[in-house]
Order: C-alpha cells, then structure tokens, then sequence
C-alpha cells in the first residue's frame, strides 16, 4: 500500500543528523540494507536507516564490505575524478561513471554509507587527488556540516524570534510588538491582535528565510 507522499522524505537526512547522538545510514542496494539492519539490530544507540519507497537496487551486488561504524566504501579507485554518493544516489553515481568512463575519464566511485558519522577516510580519498586545504573545506568539510548548520540556524531563529517576542509581552517596554499585542488582548481589540499576530508570523518568516539565503550562498 502508500506509504506517502514522495516530498515527505526530503528532509529527513538533515533533521536527523541535527539529533545528538543519532547515527544515520543509508544502503545502496538491497544487499546492503539487509547488512545495515543486522548492524543496527547489534549496535548499542540509535539509528536511522534511510532507503527509498518503492523496489529496492540489486546492482553493484559483488561490492558487499562488511558494515563498519563510520565507514565509507571505496568501490572503484582511479585517478581522474572521485565520486561520492549515499543511500539511493550510489545507482545514480554509477550512472555517471560509466558516461564518463566512455568519455575517457577514470572514476573514483564511493559509497558513503553513513550520513553521520562522516568517514574520516574520505580526507583520505582528498589527499588521493593533492585537494588543497582550501578545497578540504569546500568539498568535504562544509557538506558534512552543511546540514546541521541551518538546522541548527532554522530552529535557533525561530526560538530567539518568539523568546523575544514573549519577553516583550512581559516586559512590556514601549513601542514594542510584544505591547501592542499585549495591550489588543487586554482591550479585546481583535482586528489589532491579528494584525499583530500575523506581523509576528510574517517577520519572524521572512527574517528566517533571508538569513537562511545568506547562510546557503556563503556555504556554496
């Protein structure tokens, strides 16, 4: 039967990342997932384990290295150009190696396998290809981080927005939002509190929204 909307999963890496502690998984092949599930069963904490709706993929089937905490598989190693990708991308990524292979290109291709923790060999995989410190940052460590930064960013506005709202309420300083919402409540002046409501929702809406443009342009 449905199991869902097919937009319900597209966030569910970042906000699980954000969860301390959590450790996320994602299996390539239905081979895989089968591996991963007996690891998470014998792991002591909790676990995410992220796989597509739908059929599971059965190629890449000879690449079966056990399942190790943190870390990634390497299932080609070449010179040119290195691939990464996790959970259902690895199909997509082998796709890619092969349009490139037939270009004359030879590919580095690697299964990520845990979205948290980040497997500390993919630096290795960057000294592989002389990646400059530079090139460390933007290519390995800002996507690991990428996430849990506006994460982090999305709730902590939210939460300074409203926190600073209800302190004015409180407080009541002149001039304020927080007053004048205050002051509507008190006088049943309902036209005013919804006007000030939504003037609330509406800032606290756009701010979030242009901070979080600002955050992913200074991250690209």
């Amino acid at each position: 039967g449905s199991d869902g909307e097919t937009h319900q999963g597209i966030f569910d890496l970042s906000y699980l990342s954000s969860i301390p502690g959590m450790t996320v998984m994602a299996p390539k092949n239905k081979w895989e997932l089968s591996d991963m599930l007996k690891f998470a069963v014998q792991y002591q904490g909790p676990i995410a384990l992220r796989y597509p709706r739908g059929e599971a993929y059965d190629g890449l089937a000879e690449f079966r290295a056990p399942v190790i905490l943190g870390k990634s598989e390497i299932l080609y190693e070449k010179a040119d150009i290195a691939l990464l990708a996790v959970g259902s991308m690895v199909k997509t990524a082998e796709q890619v190696r092969e349009i490139l292979k037939d270009a004359g290109y030879n590919c580095t291709l690697v299964n990520g396998r845990f979205v948290k923790p980040i497997d500390q060999k993919l630096l290795e995989v960057g000294q592989a290809f002389a990646l400059e410190r530079g090139q460390y940052l933007k290519l390995i460590y800002v996507p690991s981080l990428k996430p849990y930064l506006l994460s982090a960013c999305t709730v902590g506005i939210g939460f300074c927005w409203k926190s600073g709202v209800a302190a004015e309420v409180i407080g009541l300083p002149n001039h304020t939002i927080g007053m004048h919402l205050y002051n509507a409540k008190v006088y049943l002046e309902t036209p005013e509190l919804f006007a000030w409501t939504l003037t609330v929702v509406l800032l606290s809406v756009g701010i979030e929204k242009l901070l979080l443009r600002v955050l992913r342009r200074v991250l690209r």
